[in-house]
């Protein structure tokens, strides 16, 4: 291989490396905004399991409404498939509990894959530098 030929080889290498990072800033970023969207999720996933535990707040007015229905479609995922335990003839739903621990595993997984990409943003930065 020509001196001309791995100056051009190396050229190539570099702006790949630079298009990559960029890349992955993007992909960084996007997994950030959806971590701020899930912790705000979360936040109204909290306040449904908290204002279901309280027998004298209506459901049915407005700010209580909202959180009942943004909440209720993962809600309802997991009682689909979490029946009530069964004790007698007492039930007791514990669905709503295990969603929102899921919910909280997503959350640690975005976080995750967050520091695998910063991690790896940073690889390429020193390389290319």
């Amino acid at each position: 291989m020509s001196l001309f030929s791995f100056i051009i080889v190396a050229k190539i290498n570099h702006e790949a490396l630079i298009s990559s990072s960029f890349l992955l800033a993007i992909l960084i970023e996007l997994v950030n905004l959806v971590l701020i969207l899930s912790r705000f999720y979360k936040a109204i996933l909290f306040t449904k399991l908290l204002f279901d535990q309280l027998p004298l707040v209506n459901p049915y007015k407005w700010p209580v409404s909202m959180v009942r229905v943004l909440a209720k479609p993962w809600f309802k995922f997991w009682r689909s498939y979490l029946p009530s335990a069964r004790f007698g003839i007492y039930g007791f739903d514990i669905s709503g509990l295990i969603a929102f621990e899921f919910f909280e595993f997503f959350l640690k997984l975005l976080s995750f894959l967050k520091i695998i990409l910063l991690t790896r943003l940073e690889t390429i930065l020193a390389i290319s530098s």
